[in-house]
Protein backbone atom coordinates (compact mmCIF):
# COMPACT_ATOMS: atom_id res chain seq x y z
CA UNK A 1 0.00 0.00 0.00
CA UNK A 2 2.84 2.41 0.80
CA UNK A 3 4.50 1.65 -2.54
CA UNK A 4 1.23 2.35 -4.34
CA UNK A 5 0.99 5.81 -2.73
CA UNK A 6 4.39 6.97 -4.00
CA UNK A 7 4.50 9.38 -6.92
CA UNK A 8 7.13 9.30 -9.66
CA UNK A 9 7.61 11.83 -12.49
CA UNK A 10 6.50 10.33 -15.80
CA UNK A 11 7.79 12.14 -18.91
CA UNK A 12 5.77 12.15 -22.10
CA UNK A 13 6.64 9.47 -24.58
CA UNK A 14 8.13 10.20 -27.99
CA UNK A 15 4.86 9.18 -29.64
CA UNK A 16 2.85 11.59 -27.48
CA UNK A 17 5.22 14.47 -28.24
CA UNK A 18 5.09 13.67 -31.96
CA UNK A 19 1.28 13.55 -31.98
CA UNK A 20 1.13 16.82 -30.06
CA UNK A 21 3.48 18.48 -32.56
CA UNK A 22 1.38 17.21 -35.48
CA UNK A 23 -1.83 18.42 -33.84
CA UNK A 24 -0.42 21.90 -33.24
CA UNK A 25 0.97 22.03 -36.78
CA UNK A 26 -2.43 21.15 -38.26
CA UNK A 27 -4.33 23.56 -36.01
CA UNK A 28 -2.18 26.60 -36.83
CA UNK A 29 -3.85 27.21 -40.17
CA UNK A 30 -7.01 25.13 -39.79
CA UNK A 31 -10.37 26.77 -40.50
CA UNK A 32 -8.72 29.54 -42.52
CA UNK A 33 -10.06 30.87 -45.76
CA UNK A 34 -7.91 29.75 -48.72
CA UNK A 35 -5.31 32.10 -50.19
CA UNK A 36 -7.09 32.27 -53.52
CA UNK A 37 -6.71 36.01 -54.19
CA UNK A 38 -3.73 38.36 -54.04
CA UNK A 39 -3.40 40.13 -50.71
CA UNK A 40 -3.48 43.90 -50.41
CA UNK A 41 -2.96 45.93 -47.24
CA UNK A 42 -6.53 45.73 -45.93
CA UNK A 43 -6.89 42.03 -46.72
CA UNK A 44 -3.63 41.47 -44.83
CA UNK A 45 -5.05 43.37 -41.85
CA UNK A 46 -8.29 41.40 -42.03
CA UNK A 47 -6.41 38.10 -42.02
CA UNK A 48 -4.33 39.27 -39.06
CA UNK A 49 -7.47 40.16 -37.09
CA UNK A 50 -9.02 36.78 -37.88
CA UNK A 51 -6.06 34.41 -37.68
CA UNK A 52 -3.19 36.03 -35.75
CA UNK A 53 -2.51 33.83 -32.74
CA UNK A 54 -1.40 36.65 -30.40
CA UNK A 55 -4.66 38.48 -31.10
CA UNK A 56 -6.62 35.26 -30.59
CA UNK A 57 -4.91 34.95 -27.20
CA UNK A 58 -6.01 38.49 -26.28
CA UNK A 59 -9.58 37.68 -27.37
CA UNK A 60 -9.52 34.45 -25.33
CA UNK A 61 -8.33 36.37 -22.26
CA UNK A 62 -11.17 38.90 -22.71
CA UNK A 63 -13.66 36.04 -23.02
CA UNK A 64 -12.23 34.45 -19.88
CA UNK A 65 -12.68 37.74 -18.04
CA UNK A 66 -16.30 37.89 -19.19
CA UNK A 67 -16.86 34.30 -18.01
CA UNK A 68 -15.40 35.16 -14.59
CA UNK A 69 -17.68 38.20 -14.43
CA UNK A 70 -20.74 36.03 -15.13
CA UNK A 71 -19.57 33.49 -12.55
CA UNK A 72 -19.15 36.17 -9.89
CA UNK A 73 -22.86 37.04 -10.15
CA UNK A 74 -23.79 33.63 -8.73
CA UNK A 75 -21.92 34.38 -5.50
CA UNK A 76 -24.64 36.95 -4.69
CA UNK A 77 -27.33 34.26 -4.45
CA UNK A 78 -28.22 32.36 -1.23
CA UNK A 79 -26.74 28.93 -0.64
CA UNK A 80 -29.01 25.95 -1.17
CA UNK A 81 -27.77 22.61 0.18
CA UNK A 82 -29.63 19.30 -0.16
CA UNK A 83 -28.54 16.45 2.15
CA UNK A 84 -29.63 12.83 2.41
CA UNK A 85 -28.22 10.13 4.66
CA UNK A 86 -28.57 6.63 5.97
CA UNK A 87 -27.22 5.45 9.32
CA UNK A 88 -27.39 1.96 10.88
CA UNK A 89 -25.84 0.03 13.80
CA UNK A 90 -25.79 -3.62 14.99
CA UNK A 91 -27.56 -2.97 18.30
CA UNK A 92 -29.93 -0.52 19.90
CA UNK A 93 -28.76 2.96 20.83
CA UNK A 94 -29.99 2.86 24.44
CA UNK A 95 -29.11 5.01 27.45
CA UNK A 96 -30.18 5.72 31.03
CA UNK A 97 -30.01 8.81 33.30
CA UNK A 98 -28.69 9.47 36.80
CA UNK A 99 -30.47 11.62 39.40
CA UNK A 100 -27.85 14.06 40.64
CA UNK A 101 -29.69 14.69 43.94
CA UNK A 102 -30.19 11.08 45.00
CA UNK A 103 -27.31 9.68 43.01
CA UNK A 104 -29.67 6.91 41.89
CA UNK A 105 -30.64 5.78 38.42
CA UNK A 106 -34.03 7.17 37.44
CA UNK A 107 -35.13 4.30 35.25
CA UNK A 108 -33.75 1.52 33.12
CA UNK A 109 -32.07 1.84 29.77
CA UNK A 110 -34.22 3.20 26.95
CA UNK A 111 -33.87 4.18 23.29
CA UNK A 112 -35.39 6.85 21.07
CA UNK A 113 -33.87 5.87 17.74
CA UNK A 114 -34.25 2.97 15.33
CA UNK A 115 -31.27 0.82 14.41
CA UNK A 116 -31.44 2.17 10.85
CA UNK A 117 -32.47 5.74 10.14
CA UNK A 118 -32.87 7.60 6.87
CA UNK A 119 -32.75 11.40 6.94
CA UNK A 120 -32.91 14.26 4.46
CA UNK A 121 -33.03 18.07 4.53
CA UNK A 122 -32.96 21.04 2.22
CA UNK A 123 -31.22 24.06 3.76
CA UNK A 124 -31.45 27.63 2.50
CA UNK A 125 -28.76 29.87 4.02
CA UNK A 126 -27.67 33.43 3.40
CA UNK A 127 -24.73 35.22 4.96
CA UNK A 128 -25.30 38.97 4.75
CA UNK A 129 -21.60 39.75 5.18
CA UNK A 130 -20.64 37.32 2.41
CA UNK A 131 -23.28 38.92 0.18
CA UNK A 132 -21.71 42.34 0.65
CA UNK A 133 -18.21 41.02 -0.05
CA UNK A 134 -19.44 39.08 -3.09
CA UNK A 135 -21.09 42.22 -4.44
CA UNK A 136 -17.80 44.11 -4.20
CA UNK A 137 -15.84 41.20 -5.75
CA UNK A 138 -18.35 41.08 -8.60
CA UNK A 139 -17.80 44.77 -9.37
CA UNK A 140 -14.05 44.23 -9.23
CA UNK A 141 -14.43 41.37 -11.72
CA UNK A 142 -16.31 43.78 -13.98
CA UNK A 143 -13.39 46.22 -13.84
CA UNK A 144 -10.94 43.40 -14.65
CA UNK A 145 -13.03 42.53 -17.68
CA UNK A 146 -12.84 46.15 -18.83
CA UNK A 147 -9.05 46.04 -18.33
CA UNK A 148 -8.90 43.01 -20.62
CA UNK A 149 -10.84 44.97 -23.23
CA UNK A 150 -8.30 47.81 -23.05
CA UNK A 151 -5.47 45.30 -23.39
CA UNK A 152 -7.23 43.93 -26.46
CA UNK A 153 -7.28 47.44 -27.97
CA UNK A 154 -3.52 47.72 -27.41
CA UNK A 155 -2.96 44.37 -29.12
CA UNK A 156 -5.03 45.49 -32.13
CA UNK A 157 -3.05 48.73 -32.47
CA UNK A 158 0.30 46.96 -32.26
CA UNK A 159 -0.79 44.15 -34.57
CA UNK A 160 -2.06 46.43 -37.33
CA UNK A 161 1.01 48.67 -37.09
CA UNK A 162 3.26 45.63 -37.53
CA UNK A 163 1.16 44.38 -40.46
CA UNK A 164 1.38 47.77 -42.19
CA UNK A 165 5.17 47.97 -41.78
CA UNK A 166 5.78 44.39 -42.94
CA UNK A 167 3.38 44.79 -45.88
CA UNK A 168 5.05 47.92 -47.28
CA UNK A 169 8.52 46.39 -46.90
CA UNK A 170 7.37 43.22 -48.65
CA UNK A 171 5.87 45.25 -51.51
CA UNK A 172 9.12 47.19 -51.85
CA UNK A 173 11.09 43.94 -52.01
CA UNK A 174 8.72 42.52 -54.62
CA UNK A 175 9.07 45.65 -56.73
CA UNK A 176 12.89 45.65 -56.55
CA UNK A 177 13.85 41.95 -56.42
CA UNK A 178 13.99 41.35 -60.19
CA UNK A 179 16.14 44.39 -60.79
CA UNK A 180 18.33 43.48 -57.82
CA UNK A 181 18.97 40.00 -59.17
CA UNK A 182 19.67 41.30 -62.67
CA UNK A 183 22.05 43.91 -61.30
CA UNK A 184 23.77 41.29 -59.14
CA UNK A 185 24.42 39.07 -62.19
CA UNK A 186 25.81 42.01 -64.17
CA UNK A 187 28.04 42.96 -61.24
CA UNK A 188 29.42 39.42 -60.97
CA UNK A 189 30.14 39.30 -64.71
CA UNK A 190 31.83 42.70 -64.61
CA UNK A 191 33.90 41.57 -61.65
CA UNK A 192 35.05 38.43 -63.51
CA UNK A 193 35.96 40.49 -66.56
CA UNK A 194 37.94 42.95 -64.47
CA UNK A 195 39.79 40.10 -62.75
CA UNK A 196 40.64 38.63 -66.13
CA UNK A 197 41.96 41.98 -67.38
CA UNK A 198 44.06 42.36 -64.25
CA UNK A 199 45.44 38.82 -64.58
CA UNK A 200 46.36 39.34 -68.24
CA UNK A 201 47.98 42.68 -67.41
CA UNK A 202 45.71 44.45 -69.91
CA UNK A 203 45.18 47.29 -67.43
CA UNK A 204 47.25 48.85 -64.69
CA UNK A 205 47.11 47.15 -61.25
CA UNK A 206 45.95 50.37 -59.60
CA UNK A 207 43.02 50.81 -61.99
CA UNK A 208 42.12 47.12 -61.76
CA UNK A 209 42.09 47.08 -57.94
CA UNK A 210 40.10 50.31 -57.80
CA UNK A 211 37.54 48.90 -60.23
CA UNK A 212 37.34 45.62 -58.27
CA UNK A 213 36.76 47.54 -55.05
CA UNK A 214 33.94 49.55 -56.66
CA UNK A 215 32.29 46.34 -57.88
CA UNK A 216 32.62 44.73 -54.44
CA UNK A 217 31.07 47.85 -52.87
CA UNK A 218 28.15 47.44 -55.27
CA UNK A 219 27.78 43.77 -54.28
CA UNK A 220 27.83 44.70 -50.59
CA UNK A 221 25.22 47.39 -51.12
CA UNK A 222 22.99 44.91 -52.96
CA UNK A 223 23.38 42.45 -50.09
CA UNK A 224 22.45 45.06 -47.49
CA UNK A 225 19.39 46.13 -49.46
CA UNK A 226 18.24 42.52 -49.83
CA UNK A 227 18.87 41.83 -46.15
CA UNK A 228 16.68 44.76 -45.08
CA UNK A 229 13.71 43.60 -47.16
CA UNK A 230 14.00 39.85 -47.75
CA UNK A 231 12.39 38.77 -44.46
CA UNK A 232 9.42 41.16 -44.73
CA UNK A 233 7.14 38.68 -46.51
CA UNK A 234 7.85 35.97 -43.94
CA UNK A 235 7.10 38.42 -41.12
CA UNK A 236 3.84 39.36 -42.82
CA UNK A 237 2.89 35.68 -43.20
CA UNK A 238 3.48 35.12 -39.49
CA UNK A 239 1.33 38.13 -38.58
CA UNK A 240 -1.49 36.83 -40.80
CA UNK A 241 -1.29 33.34 -39.25
CA UNK A 242 -0.01 31.72 -42.46
CA UNK A 243 2.33 28.76 -42.13
CA UNK A 244 5.94 29.48 -43.07
CA UNK A 245 6.64 28.47 -46.66
CA UNK A 246 3.02 28.66 -47.84
CA UNK A 247 2.97 30.69 -51.08
CA UNK A 248 0.79 33.78 -51.46
CA UNK A 249 0.77 36.83 -53.72
CA UNK A 250 0.88 40.47 -52.73
CA UNK A 251 -0.58 43.40 -54.65
CA UNK A 252 0.29 47.03 -53.95
CA UNK A 253 -2.29 49.22 -52.26
CA UNK A 254 -2.64 52.83 -53.33
CA UNK A 255 -1.17 55.06 -50.66
CA UNK A 256 -3.61 57.31 -48.87
CA UNK A 257 -3.31 61.01 -49.63
CA UNK A 258 -2.10 62.57 -46.41
CA UNK A 259 -2.85 66.12 -45.31
CA UNK A 260 -0.08 68.69 -45.62
CA UNK A 261 -1.24 70.23 -42.35
CA UNK A 262 -2.68 68.23 -39.50
CA UNK A 263 -6.34 69.07 -38.76
CA UNK A 264 -5.84 69.24 -34.96
CA UNK A 265 -3.49 70.99 -32.58
CA UNK A 266 -0.95 69.43 -30.23
CA UNK A 267 -3.03 70.46 -27.19
CA UNK A 268 -6.11 68.69 -28.57
CA UNK A 269 -4.08 65.56 -29.27
CA UNK A 270 -2.60 65.52 -25.74
CA UNK A 271 -5.91 65.94 -23.92
CA UNK A 272 -7.56 63.34 -26.13
CA UNK A 273 -4.74 60.91 -25.37
CA UNK A 274 -5.06 61.55 -21.62
CA UNK A 275 -8.73 60.59 -21.92
CA UNK A 276 -8.66 57.71 -24.41
CA UNK A 277 -5.31 55.92 -24.17
CA UNK A 278 -5.70 52.31 -23.05
CA UNK A 279 -2.88 52.52 -20.48
CA UNK A 280 -4.52 55.39 -18.61
CA UNK A 281 -7.95 53.78 -18.71
CA UNK A 282 -6.43 50.58 -17.36
CA UNK A 283 -4.86 52.56 -14.51
CA UNK A 284 -8.24 54.15 -13.68
CA UNK A 285 -9.85 50.73 -13.50
CA UNK A 286 -7.03 49.54 -11.23
CA UNK A 287 -7.64 52.54 -8.96
CA UNK A 288 -11.35 51.70 -8.79
CA UNK A 289 -10.52 48.07 -7.97
CA UNK A 290 -8.25 49.28 -5.17
CA UNK A 291 -10.93 51.68 -3.88
CA UNK A 292 -13.42 48.81 -3.68
CA UNK A 293 -10.80 46.75 -1.87
CA UNK A 294 -10.92 49.39 0.89
CA UNK A 295 -14.69 48.90 1.09
CA UNK A 296 -14.16 45.14 1.36
CA UNK A 297 -11.71 45.63 4.25
CA UNK A 298 -14.31 47.64 6.16
CA UNK A 299 -16.97 44.98 5.59
CA UNK A 300 -14.64 42.24 6.83
CA UNK A 301 -14.50 43.99 10.23
CA UNK A 302 -18.27 43.70 10.75
CA UNK A 303 -19.98 40.74 12.43
CA UNK A 304 -21.37 38.14 10.06
CA UNK A 305 -25.08 37.31 10.27
CA UNK A 306 -26.17 34.02 8.74
CA UNK A 307 -29.86 33.18 8.35
CA UNK A 308 -31.07 29.72 7.43
CA UNK A 309 -34.32 27.84 6.90
CA UNK A 310 -35.40 24.60 5.30
CA UNK A 311 -37.52 21.41 5.43
CA UNK A 312 -36.29 18.26 7.19
CA UNK A 313 -37.40 14.61 7.16
CA UNK A 314 -36.40 11.50 9.14
CA UNK A 315 -37.52 7.84 9.11
CA UNK A 316 -36.99 7.46 12.89
CA UNK A 317 -40.23 5.86 14.16
CA UNK A 318 -39.74 7.26 17.68
CA UNK A 319 -40.21 10.83 16.51
CA UNK A 320 -43.62 12.38 16.95
CA UNK A 321 -43.10 14.57 13.86
CA UNK A 322 -41.08 12.97 11.12
CA UNK A 323 -41.28 16.08 8.89
CA UNK A 324 -40.59 19.60 10.09
CA UNK A 325 -39.33 23.02 9.00
CA UNK A 326 -36.48 24.63 10.88
CA UNK A 327 -35.12 28.15 10.80
CA UNK A 328 -32.74 30.31 12.72
CA UNK A 329 -29.87 32.77 12.61
CA UNK A 330 -26.29 32.78 13.81
CA UNK A 331 -23.88 35.65 14.29
CA UNK A 332 -20.09 35.47 14.24
CA UNK A 333 -17.38 38.04 14.60
CA UNK A 334 -13.69 37.56 14.00
CA UNK A 335 -12.18 40.08 16.39
CA UNK A 336 -8.67 39.56 15.03
CA UNK A 337 -9.70 41.30 11.79
CA UNK A 338 -10.27 44.49 13.78
CA UNK A 339 -6.63 44.46 14.88
CA UNK A 340 -5.50 43.59 11.31
CA UNK A 341 -7.28 46.58 9.82
CA UNK A 342 -4.54 49.21 10.43
CA UNK A 343 -1.96 47.02 8.67
CA UNK A 344 -4.33 46.28 5.78
CA UNK A 345 -5.19 49.95 5.48
CA UNK A 346 -1.48 50.77 5.24
CA UNK A 347 -1.13 48.31 2.36
CA UNK A 348 -4.16 49.81 0.64
CA UNK A 349 -2.86 53.37 1.02
CA UNK A 350 0.50 52.28 -0.39
CA UNK A 351 -1.19 50.66 -3.37
CA UNK A 352 -3.34 53.75 -3.91
CA UNK A 353 -0.25 55.98 -3.84
CA UNK A 354 1.52 53.69 -6.34
CA UNK A 355 -1.43 53.76 -8.76
CA UNK A 356 -1.82 57.54 -8.58
CA UNK A 357 1.91 58.08 -9.08
CA UNK A 358 1.81 55.60 -11.95
CA UNK A 359 -1.05 57.58 -13.49
CA UNK A 360 1.07 60.74 -13.46
CA UNK A 361 4.05 58.90 -14.94
CA UNK A 362 1.85 57.36 -17.65
CA UNK A 363 0.34 60.77 -18.40
CA UNK A 364 3.78 62.27 -18.92
CA UNK A 365 4.83 59.31 -21.09
CA UNK A 366 1.65 59.54 -23.17
CA UNK A 367 2.01 63.27 -23.75
CA UNK A 368 5.63 62.74 -24.78
CA UNK A 369 4.60 59.98 -27.18
CA UNK A 370 1.96 62.24 -28.72
CA UNK A 371 4.47 65.01 -29.28
CA UNK A 372 7.07 62.58 -30.65
CA UNK A 373 4.54 61.01 -33.02
CA UNK A 374 3.53 64.44 -34.30
CA UNK A 375 7.16 65.55 -34.80
CA UNK A 376 7.99 62.22 -36.42
CA UNK A 377 5.12 62.56 -38.89
CA UNK A 378 6.18 66.05 -39.93
CA UNK A 379 9.83 64.99 -40.18
CA UNK A 380 9.00 61.88 -42.22
CA UNK A 381 6.88 63.95 -44.55
CA UNK A 382 9.92 66.09 -45.34
CA UNK A 383 12.03 62.94 -45.66
CA UNK A 384 9.53 61.43 -48.12
CA UNK A 385 9.50 64.62 -50.21
CA UNK A 386 13.29 64.75 -50.24
CA UNK A 387 13.48 61.06 -51.21
CA UNK A 388 11.08 61.71 -54.08
CA UNK A 389 13.17 64.61 -55.35
CA UNK A 390 16.37 62.57 -55.00
CA UNK A 391 14.82 59.68 -56.92
CA UNK A 392 13.79 62.02 -59.72
CA UNK A 393 17.28 63.51 -59.99
CA UNK A 394 18.90 60.07 -59.87
CA UNK A 395 16.69 58.76 -62.67
CA UNK A 396 17.66 61.66 -64.92
CA UNK A 397 21.29 61.20 -64.00
CA UNK A 398 21.13 57.48 -64.81
CA UNK A 399 19.76 58.28 -68.25
CA UNK A 400 22.75 60.54 -68.86
CA UNK A 401 25.18 57.80 -67.80
CA UNK A 402 23.45 55.30 -70.08
CA UNK A 403 23.92 57.68 -72.98
CA UNK A 404 27.59 58.07 -72.04
CA UNK A 405 28.00 54.28 -71.75
CA UNK A 406 26.56 53.78 -75.24
CA UNK A 407 29.16 56.22 -76.52
CA UNK A 408 31.86 54.27 -74.59
CA UNK A 409 32.78 57.34 -72.56
CA UNK A 410 32.16 55.67 -69.13
CA UNK A 411 33.04 52.19 -67.89
CA UNK A 412 30.65 49.35 -67.06
CA UNK A 413 31.31 49.57 -63.33
CA UNK A 414 30.47 53.27 -63.30
CA UNK A 415 27.16 52.56 -65.01
CA UNK A 416 26.48 49.71 -62.59
CA UNK A 417 27.17 52.01 -59.67
CA UNK A 418 24.66 54.57 -60.95
CA UNK A 419 22.05 51.89 -61.63
CA UNK A 420 22.54 50.68 -58.07
CA UNK A 421 22.22 54.24 -56.78
CA UNK A 422 18.95 54.56 -58.70
CA UNK A 423 17.69 51.30 -57.28
CA UNK A 424 18.65 52.38 -53.77
CA UNK A 425 16.92 55.73 -54.34
CA UNK A 426 13.72 53.96 -55.35
CA UNK A 427 13.95 51.63 -52.35
CA UNK A 428 14.55 54.52 -49.97
CA UNK A 429 11.57 56.37 -51.43
CA UNK A 430 9.36 53.31 -50.92
CA UNK A 431 10.61 52.93 -47.38
CA UNK A 432 10.16 56.65 -46.63
CA UNK A 433 6.61 56.57 -48.04
CA UNK A 434 5.72 53.45 -45.99
CA UNK A 435 7.20 55.04 -42.86
CA UNK A 436 5.10 58.16 -43.49
CA UNK A 437 1.93 56.10 -43.89
CA UNK A 438 2.75 54.25 -40.65
CA UNK A 439 3.54 57.52 -38.86
CA UNK A 440 0.16 58.93 -39.87
CA UNK A 441 -1.56 55.85 -38.47
CA UNK A 442 0.58 56.12 -35.34
CA UNK A 443 -0.80 59.62 -34.75
CA UNK A 444 -4.21 58.11 -34.06
CA UNK A 445 -2.72 55.26 -32.06
CA UNK A 446 -0.89 57.76 -29.84
CA UNK A 447 -4.14 59.57 -28.94
CA UNK A 448 -5.97 56.29 -28.28
CA UNK A 449 -8.48 56.67 -31.09
CA UNK A 450 -9.60 53.59 -33.02
CA UNK A 451 -10.10 54.26 -36.71
CA UNK A 452 -10.85 50.55 -37.16
CA UNK A 453 -14.31 50.56 -35.64
CA UNK A 454 -15.15 47.06 -36.87
CA UNK A 455 -13.28 44.06 -35.50
CA UNK A 456 -15.94 41.39 -35.91
CA UNK A 457 -13.90 38.25 -36.49
CA UNK A 458 -16.98 36.34 -37.68
CA UNK A 459 -16.97 38.31 -40.96
CA UNK A 460 -15.28 36.92 -44.03
CA UNK A 461 -11.84 38.24 -44.96
CA UNK A 462 -13.25 40.22 -47.89
CA UNK A 463 -16.05 41.83 -45.86
CA UNK A 464 -13.75 42.68 -42.99
CA UNK A 465 -11.16 44.09 -45.41
CA UNK A 466 -13.84 46.26 -47.06
CA UNK A 467 -14.93 47.69 -43.72
CA UNK A 468 -11.33 48.31 -42.67
CA UNK A 469 -10.66 50.11 -45.96
CA UNK A 470 -13.74 52.31 -45.54
CA UNK A 471 -12.94 53.04 -41.90
CA UNK A 472 -9.33 53.99 -42.60
CA UNK A 473 -10.21 56.13 -45.63
CA UNK A 474 -12.33 58.33 -43.35
CA UNK A 475 -9.67 58.64 -40.66
CA UNK A 476 -9.29 62.21 -39.47
CA UNK A 477 -12.39 63.44 -41.31
CA UNK A 478 -15.01 62.72 -38.65
CA UNK A 479 -13.06 63.02 -35.42
CA UNK A 480 -13.43 65.69 -32.77
CA UNK A 481 -10.59 65.83 -30.29
CA UNK A 482 -10.90 66.91 -26.68
CA UNK A 483 -9.66 70.17 -25.18
CA UNK A 484 -9.48 71.32 -21.52
CA UNK A 485 -12.64 73.42 -22.05
CA UNK A 486 -14.54 70.47 -23.48
CA UNK A 487 -13.43 68.22 -20.62
CA UNK A 488 -14.63 70.83 -18.12
CA UNK A 489 -17.99 70.99 -19.88
CA UNK A 490 -18.30 67.19 -19.68
CA UNK A 491 -17.57 67.25 -15.95
CA UNK A 492 -20.25 69.91 -15.44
Amino acid sequence: MLAGCTSKPVPFSVGTLTNNAKTNYDRISSHQEPLSEPIDLYRAMARALKYNLDYQLAVAQAQLGNAKLNLSHYSLLPNIAANAGYAARNNEQASSSLNMLTNAQNFGASTSQDKAVKSSDLAFSWNILDFGLSYIRSRQAGDKYLINQEMRRKVIHKLLDNVRNAYYRAISYKRLIKRLRHLKVRTQNAYKNMRALSTNSETSPMNALTAERQLLDIKRAIGRLQGDLITAKNELASLMGIKPGMPFKLVPTKSQKLPAKLPFTLEEMMFTALSDRAELRENLYQQRINMREAQAMLLEMLPGLKMYAGPNASSNSFLLNNNWISWGATASWNLLRVFQYPAKRGVWQGQDNVLKTQALALSMTVMAQVQVSRIRYLQLRQKRDTARQYRSVQKRLLQQFRNEAQASRVSEQVLLREELNTLVAEAKYDIANSELQSAYANLFTSIGWDPYVVTNRSLTVDNLAAQLRESWSETGEHITLKTPAKIADNRT
